[in-house]
This record gives structure tokens, sequence and C-alpha cells, in this order.
């Protein structure tokens, strides 16, 4: 290997051709021998080994350090065997100069076109560039060191100035956003000049700089910036962004160029990638703009889908021992092996996440974690990306072979890919997002939005009525009406056309084809019984007698109807007198009736919670808290605003949350709490500083009965208490003040139902 450079990458290779163990002995002997003359080759081992390996190999680097001190193993050395991985740095060592890795980078990578020809293409770029960036230091260190074998180290210097300057057009002020984007397209034009192998080089390695720059200015993920400084670090990574958006554009668009340089760049790619497996140096990012502008993903190549799965595995910090496996685990653990997890820099999943939408890793990875981890932070965009890539992939009538010890199995894979969609439009609803559910089931319907279309337009077009009877806005109803009735027509078609031969291969739950039925819970019935009582209540009887008139329904504005409707939900929905004994809970907003309500409660052995929020609303507007016997309806924007507020806040339910004694119970509670963090608040201290006592009693009650998995809490409700909850107030106006006393009932059930349920599943807790 020293006798060769480029074979250098062999060692890359190891792990393919032996087993673990055998890695251990092949890492020993490798490090001792002779033949490595550079402790740098020993890091390449590093990287490519699995975790176990890493640290044999970190205590073989630290002995043979002390050695080099004497022996001068790689300043003397007279074949340069391992200087072309001298850019190769420990993952956490960010102290080596920029030149150096991108110098080593470029050792890594095969079948190198000539890095003269390269070298001039740079510098004819920064002979038109009008920059601030100085050359006369890299020139005399071209005289000082002008020879063959510092090609390449110059070439890295240039292409790092050249990326240097497309950043000054970004944090020109003196150009207008347009302005910025043409000189910068220019610049990429110039690179572009020729279609060379030479000038596809020269490009690719701009890419790389710029990644290097993009990932210094916005430091590690691991960092200890809060989230309130999290725009302040996207600021330097506009520059470096925009450049690589510049070129990707510019070059995806040049045919010509693109089709004959693709082969270059992918090698480049390819080492940029392994890199990005071990390091956290470079952004990945800008490396998904560099594949874009080549139109490079794993259908050209299948080792992308393991070279981006490794990449995206160490940038989210999960390093699987079993290279082989599929899933990934449970995205709460995911994110508990990252320092600092709550205050992780979002550029670094977003780029994490890109890559995967560009490069296809699916054979190696499951869509459903990285959908979890991205709605985890509301990268609902980037989620369904995410969604079309997997779903594209399983779909593709183009065969992938093996990957590694992988098949890629098109079934499999299908489920996995309708699965995270199904999650991503379903935590939309739980998130109170219905416009965006909609939308998403709507796009996604061939991806698995099928099984949730229905239920998605239905929500949505009941958030609108609440909102537009509020608003005296009444002729958008029958709109609202219609779209649930064509989206109901839609799906029963397309499910007859799958019975007589279709490959549909999503499943509808009970739930769905409920709302598909003819029954009194079908969704076109529930959407004008909807409409006609938001009417009433809102005093507006002409128009719903007119409504009643077109859906040939019967409707009687006089107390005796009222009361026989009012009966007929009492009978099939879940009570206030059937739950709980007094009377209906008030709106505590003052902190000194928070503090006596709680302390009412707080020797209870298990609460429960729920939170209601409007969706254009930051925060909740509401939180639930409840004990066995009594419910509290904390009002969260009032107390939030004081001083006195807060610390009652904190000092009660905060405190008790995060408590390692009690046992809080919510259902899929994330959203909820997500939206409690997001409350303003006006201590610098939130009140809510934990939740170590919260548990999920759908994913409790999925495990024991995995029926229970997709549905709602309405639904688990029936099964373990009998009636299910009436969700007709779900869509209310819940910022508004004051709530009325079924908004109050439907708030209270929610969390009180949360702490009934737990008892059933968990007796030996009451």
């Amino acid at each position: 290997a020293h006798s060769n450079s480029s074979n250098i990458a062999f060692l890359g290779n190891i792990k393919h051709l032996v087993d673990k163990t055998m890695q251990r002995l092949a890492l020993g002997i490798l490090s001792f021998s002779r033949l490595i003359p550079s402790l740098n080759c020993l890091t390449v081992i590093q990287y490519h080994t699995p975790t176990r390996a890493r640290h044999l190999s970190s205590s073989i680097a630290t002995k043979l350090a002390s050695h080099s001190s004497h022996h001068d193993m790689t300043s003397t050395n007279p074949v340069d065997g391992g200087s072309h991985l001298n850019g190769f740095s420990s993952g956490n060592d960010n102290t080596a100069p920029m030149e150096e890795t991108l110098f080593g980078l470029l050792g890594c990578v095969a079948d190198k076109p000539d890095i003269q020809s390269a070298l001039n293409v740079l510098k004819s770029v920064m002979a038109t560039a009008s920059t601030n960036v100085e050359m006369e230091e890299v020139e005399q260190q071209e005289n000082d060191n002008n020879h063959e074998s510092n090609i390449e180290r110059r070439f890295a210097q240039h292409a790092i100035l050249v990326a240097q300057s497309m950043c000054e057009i970004v944090n020109d002020s003196n150009l207008h956003k347009k302005e910025r984007w043409q000189t910068l397209q220019k610049r990429a034009e110039v690179l572009q000049s020729d279609v060379s192998e030479a000038n596809v080089l020269a490009i690719s390695m701009v890419f790389g700089a710029l990644s290097l720059f993009s990932q210094e200015a916005g430091g590690s993920s691991s960092s200890n910036n809060n989230s309130n400084n999290n725009k302040k670090s996207e600021e330097p990574q506009s520059g470096p962004k925009a450049a690589a958006s510049a070129m990707s554009s510019t070059t995806s668009r040049n045919k010509n160029f693109r089709h004959k340089g693709r082969m270059v760049a992918n090698n480049v790619l390819k080492s940029f990638l392994v890199h990005s497996s071990c390091s956290d140096t470079i952004n990945l990012t800008i490396l998904t703009h560099f594949a874009k502008a080549f139109k490079i993903n794993h259908e050209q190549d299948p080792q992308y889908s393991e070279l981006a799965a490794n990449a995206i595995r160490y940038s989210l910090r999960h390093d699987l021992e079993d290279s082989t496996s599929t899933t990934l685990v449970d995205p709460a653990e995911i994110m508990s092996t990252i320092a600092n997890a709550e205050e992780m820099k979002k550029q670094r999943v977003s780029s994490a996440l890109a890559l995967a939408s560009q490069m296809g890793p699916w054979p190696m990875l499951s869509p459903v974690p990285l959908i979890d981890i991205a709605i985890e932070l509301d990268y609902w965009h980037t989620a369904e990306q995410v969604c079309v890539s997997s779903y594209k992939a399983a779909t593709s009538k183009v065969e992938v072979p093996i990957v590694g010890a992988i098949q890629f199995n098109k079934e499999e894979r299908l489920e996995e890919a309708i699965k995270a969609t199904e999650a991503l439009i379903y935590t939309a609803m739980d998130a109170r997002l219905f416009r965006l559910a909609d939308n998403m089931a709507t796009k996604l319907y061939e991806q698995g939005g099928q099984s949730k279309y229905v239920e998605a337009r239905l929500y949505h077009a009941f958030d609108t009525i609440t909102k537009v009877v509020h608003k005296r806005q009444l002729p958008i109803i029958e709109r609202q009406v219609d779209r649930v009735d064509k989206s109901v027509e839609k799906v029963k078609s397309d499910l007859a056309k799958d019975e007589g031969g279709g490959n549909n291969k999503q499943v509808l739950d009970e739930t769905q084809v409920l709302l598909l039925s003819d029954e009194t819970d079908s969704a076109r019935k529930q959407i004008r019984r909807f409409a006609l009582n938001k009417l009433t209540e809102a005093g507006e009887a002409a128009a719903a007698h007119r409504l009643a008139a077109i859906y040939d329904m019967e409707y009687v504005y006089d107390e005796k109807t009222i009361l026989e409707a009012a009966a007929e939900r009492r009978r099939r929905y879940l009570q206030w007198e059937e739950c709980l004994n007094g009377g209906i809970p008030n709106v505590l907003s003052e902190p000194q009736e928070l503090r006596i309500a709680f302390d009412r409660i707080r020797n209870d052995a298990v609460f429960g919670i729920d939170a209601e929020w409007d969706e254009e609303t930051t925060g909740a507007g509401l939180f639930q808290f409840s004990g066995r016997n009594e419910v509290l309806l904390i009002d969260i924007p009032a107390l939030s605003s004081t001083e006195e507020g807060v610390k009652a806040l904190s000092e009660t339910v905060g405190a008790l949350m995060n408590s390692s004694e009690a046992t809080v119970v919510g259902f899929s509670p994330r959203q909820d709490l997500s939206r409690l963090r997001a409350s303003k608040c006006v201590s610098n201290d939130h009140w809510l500083s934990g939740t170590r006592a919260v548990v999920d009693a759908q994913r409790i009650a999925g495990e024991k009965e995995p029926k229970l998995r997709k549905l709602g809490l309405a639904r688990v409700c029936q099964h373990y208490l009998g009636k299910p909850l009436d969700k007709a107030e779900q869509c209310s106006m819940w910022s508004s003040r004051p709530l009325s006393e079924n908004q109050r009932v439907y708030a209270a059930l929610d969390a009180w139902t949360c702490v009934a349920i737990y008892e059933k599943l968990c007796p030996e807790r009451q």
C-alpha cells in the first residue's frame, strides 16, 4: 500500500474482507507494521472498523505516537505512503486545517484525472474573480514548493480559495439577492467552461471546500448552543449553502458536462461520503447539492445506499454494531445517544435527512425512525421528501443487487415506506395540524396517504367549519362538506379497483373502514351533523335549516329536538357524570388557584395529562392535569405571562412531571409536551424543566394489544371503558375566553381517561 498511495483505499474496504475478530487482528498487525510509515493511515482503519476495534486502534495510536517521538516515523521516511491521508484526523479533532482535510480527501479519490489541468481551471477562476482573497501568500508558497509531488496540495488550496470567493459574493451587502445569484452562477459557469474530467474534478473539490466551510461555520452538532442561538449559527452557513445551490443548479442544467463528468464526480462523492461516515468535518447538505448537480443516487450505483446510510448513522450518532441491520432503534434511543439532544442543531438533522432523500439508503435503513426524528424537530417538509424517496425506491422497476450482505426486499421496503407515511400524517393530526395533514394525505396518497385520506380531510373540515362559523363566513361550510364527500368517493372507487387486481398495499384500520361506511359515524354523516350543531350553537337557525334541506336531513329547532339529540349523545359517548363526581371544573388562571387545586390531588398515585391549542398559535392554550377524582384545567397563556404564575407552574405540575417517583400518563403525548415547551414564558427558566415521570398510554396499549396500535384516544377509550370519547369539541377555538361548558367537559375527560386507561393497563399501579 505504501508504494502506491491510491491503493491505500484497500484499508478503507478492509471490513468487506474480514470479519470483526479478524479486523482487530489485522488492525494490530497493520499498526505495528513497518509498511505503514504514517500514523494517519491508522486513523483511516479506525474509521472503517466497528466501535470496539476503534477503541483498540486508539490505544495503539497512543502508544505509536509516543514511540514516534523518538523514532520520527513520519518526517524522515523518503516514501510518502501515507501523506495522502493527512487530512483524515479524528472525528472529534477539528484542529486540522481545511486544506489538510481536503488534501486528504483528494488523496482517497480513485482514478483521478490530470491534477495540473484541474489546478489550471481553478487558477483561471481566481484570475477572473473580483475577490478580497489574498493570493500573494499562496503564490509565494507555490514558488517555494513548486514540485510535482505538491500539485495535489496546491490544488486543494486553490479549491478552498475559489469556495471562499463564492462565499464572499453571498455576503456582499452591495449586491441584491438576484445579483448575488447571477454572479454565483457565472462563477460556476467558468468552472464548466470546458467539458473535461479536469473541470469536473475542479468543481467537485469546490463542493468539498464549501462543505468544509459550512461545517466549520455551523460547528459540531454536539455543541452546547441552545435553541435561541440556532438562528445565529445559520447565518455563517448561508454562504456555502447558497454557493453550493448555485453550482448545483448550473451543473444540473449542463447536460453534456453532467453526463461526461459523472464518473469523476462519482469517485469524489464516494470519498466524501466515506469520510462523512466517521467525521463531522463535512456538511451533508452540501454533499446533497453535489449529488443533485450530477443526478447521482443509489440507482446509478447501489453502493451509495450503504455509504449514505453510514453517513446518516454517524450524523445522528447511531453506530450499529451489526452493519447488516435494516432497522434503527426507537427514535428516543437515537436522540439519547446525542449529547444535549434537546439542543441539537437542526441544520445537522436536516442535512442527514436531505441526503437520505437524494441518495436512497433504504436497503440499509428504515424510513420510519428518520420520520420520527424529522417530526421531533418540526421538519414536516423534509419528512415528506423522505416518504417519497423511500416509496420510489420500493416501487422502482430497477433491480437493486445485493448490497454487502443485504438483499433489497421490495415487499418489506414498501411496507416500511407506507408505514412511514401513515406515521407522518397521524402525527400531524395528533398535533392538530389538520390542514397540513390533509395536504400531506393528498400529496402522498399513493405512498400511504390513502389510509388516512378521509380522516385527515374530515378533521380539516371540522377545523375549518369551526372557524368560518365563528367569523360568520357560512357559505364555506357547503364546500367543506363537498370536499369530505369527494374524498369518500375517491377512496371507495380506488379500493374497488384494488379488489379487481390492483397492487395497493395500504390497509385501512377500523376507524377508516367506519368512516367509509353508511353507519352513524361515517364521514358523510359526521360532517353534516357537525355543521348543523355548530350553526345551532351560533344561533344561525336559518342557515342550519337551509343545509338540512340541501342534505335531506330532518332538522327541527325546538327544545324537544335539542333535548333528544343531547340524550342520544349521552347514550353513545362517555359522559362527565359517568366518570367524576362534582361540578365541571373552571379554568385556573391565577397562581393561588392553581396551588390550592393542586394540593387536593398531589398525593394521587397516577396522573393524566393532555393539552389543547389552536393551529395558528404557538404553544398550548390549555393544559389539563388530572388526578383520579379531579381534573385541573390550567390556563397556560395567563399563568406563564407572570413571574408568580411561572413559579406556581414550576412548583406544582412542573415539578411533578419531572419527578422520578410519580407516574404521569399521556396518550401519544409528544406533541402535547412540545406545545407546552413552546408556550411563551416570561421567565428565562421554563416551568417545564423535564418530563421524567411521563409515560405513553398509547404505546403501552399497543404493546399489550397490537390491534390498538394505530387507534386514537376515542377508540382506545371505547375498548377499555365501554364508550368512546365525544371529539366534537376537538377543533374548538381554544385561545378564546371564556371556554364553553362543552369545551371544559371535553378537555377534562381527555386527561381523566388517560388515568382510567392506565389503570386498566397496569392495575398494580392503582
